[in-house]
């Protein structure tokens, strides 16, 4: 009886045994699983890692390209700025001899504005119809002549 008891227990560490060995296993294929499963997960790290270096390194290219071009259109804006001033002080200029060339002129066109309004008034006088309208109109242009130079 005390064999039988011992082979009874025997055989019942034989059943443990083999649940456990049965269990290692499972849980040792379970590990190769996770480190296979750990290796594919470094190989994309590795690859996301060297696309964004390269989208890192397209980036920093990109922003000197536009920091040059930013500069470039700052240089030539501050040239074209320059021209711009350069022609305005140079239309001033032309502006301001035009103003002394009308200012120097305005007795004389006071004189022509006189004179105009003299010949219209003897034509209205006598009732000239061929001429008045003529005189007139001289008279008039001779008088926006003189607005504009007044104004100058």
């Amino acid at each position: 009886e005390e064999a039988d008891d011992r082979l009874g227990c025997a055989q019942n560490r034989i059943v443990q045994l083999e649940a456990m060995l049965k269990a290692a296993r499972e849980e040792v294929a379970a590990c190769n699983q996770n480190k296979l499963q750990l290796e594919e997960r470094k190989e994309m790290f590795e690859k996301q890692e060297e696309v964004y270096g390269r989208l890192q390194r397209g980036c920093r290219a990109a922003a000197a390209r536009a920091e040059q071009a930013m500069q470039e259109r700052n240089d030539l804006n501050a040239v074209l700025c320059e021209m711009l001033q350069r022609a305005a002080a140079e239309a001033e200029d032309e502006a301001h001899a035009q103003g002394r060339h009308f200012a120097a002129q305005l007795p004389q066109l006071q004189g022509h504005v006189d004179y105009w309004a003299q010949l219209k008034a003897r034509a209205q006088q006598h009732g000239d119809p061929i001429n008045g309208p003529m005189l007139s109109a001289m008279h008039q242009k001779c008088l926006d002549l003189l607005s504009v130079a007044q104004k100058h």
